[in-house]
This record gives C-alpha cells, structure tokens and sequence, in this order.
C-alpha cells in the first residue's frame, strides 16, 4: 500500500461505487460513437497513406544510391562526370526533383484521401 495517499482503499472503491452507479450529469448525442469511430478512422488511415508515399521515397532514393555505387565501382571515371552534370544543371535538377516529389505526394497521399474522405457519408 502507497502511504503518500490520503485514500485508502476503501475509500477508493467507495467512491469508484458511487460513480458507476449513479447516473452521469450529461448526455452524449446520439451518434457520438460514429462521430468518434469515423474521426480515429480518418486519422489513421491519412497516417498509413503518408507511411505509404514515405515507403515509396525511401525505395526510390534506395535505388538512386545503390546505382549511384554501382557506378562508382565499375568506372569512377563516371562519378566524375555525374558531379559536373549536378553541377552544371543543379537548377533544373532541383526543380525536377521537387516536381516529382510533389506528384508523387499528390498522388499516394492527397488524391487517396481525398477520394476516402468525400466517397464516405458523414
């Protein structure tokens, strides 16, 4: 028993008693339970649709280094020439890496919630 209480355990379980017996002082609507329900539901699936477009960058990123290695160890004449491609061209690079990030985004994240999110009655 934890001496810092100023409850004991009876006093505990009385109150716990009396809480679940009597009635509570409010009222929940009646579909609070489907307000609830389709709110977790919405946040967990937009949370499993950005693992997915998160997936989906690392395996392309995966595939840019593991190329990039391969290169590197067959001729490193090659590097060398990819560096000055970067960076004679790192604007336009750049602004084609964003682009296709976003659509990739838009594509894996925001068009499938959008499409769960008004497909369902709420």
């Amino acid at each position: 028993m934890n001496t810092n209480n100023q409850y004991s355990d009876e006093a505990y379980n009385a109150i716990l008693n009396e809480a679940l017996s009597s009635e509570p002082d409010f009222k929940l609507s009646e579909n609070f339970a489907d307000n609830v329900s389709s709110q977790i539901n919405r946040e967990s699936v937009l949370k499993q649709y950005l693992l997915d477009f998160l997936n989906y960058l690392m395996v392309f990123v995966g595939l840019g280094i593991l190329t990039l290695a391969i290169f590197y160890y067959q001729n490193s004449d090659v590097i060398i020439m990819i560096k000055a491609f970067i960076k004679e061209n790192y604007t336009w690079l750049i602004g084609c890496n964003v682009l296709l990030l976003f659509v990739l985004f838009v594509d894996k994240v925001l068009l499938r919630y959008a499409h769960f999110k008004f497909s369902k009655k709420h």
